[in-house]
């Protein structure tokens, strides 16, 4: 399988709240040892994983630390969301 990469600018964590999550990522929410596993590093260390987005706020990558910033309202300096340059999940892929 080949991927594309794309090109993430930092946007501010302001931007949090306005991050929308796709019905793929609330259908298939992350194992409960992957979450606890998260939460611990935050606990010691509030250090939490990248957010990447698309270009519409959609989330790409870093459901758990999304979940773990969203329910302990963290916005703090460690909070880091990238946008991808390009990059936009809402559209339909072509068929082959």
């Amino acid at each position: 399988m080949k991927f594309k990469t794309y090109k993430c600018k930092r946007i501010s964590r302001k931007h949090f709240d306005e991050i929308k999550i796709t019905k793929a990522f609330k259908n298939a929410p992350p194992k409960s040892e992957k979450l606890y596993e998260k939460e611990m590093e935050f606990a010691l260390h509030k250090k939490l994983s990248p957010i990447i987005v698309d270009e519409n706020m959609f989330l790409v990558d870093g459901y758990c630390a999304w979940i773990i910033a969203d329910t302990t309202k963290y916005r703090g300096r460690k909070l880091k969301i990238y946008k991808a340059i390009g990059l936009d999940v809402t559209k339909k892929k072509a068929k082959k």
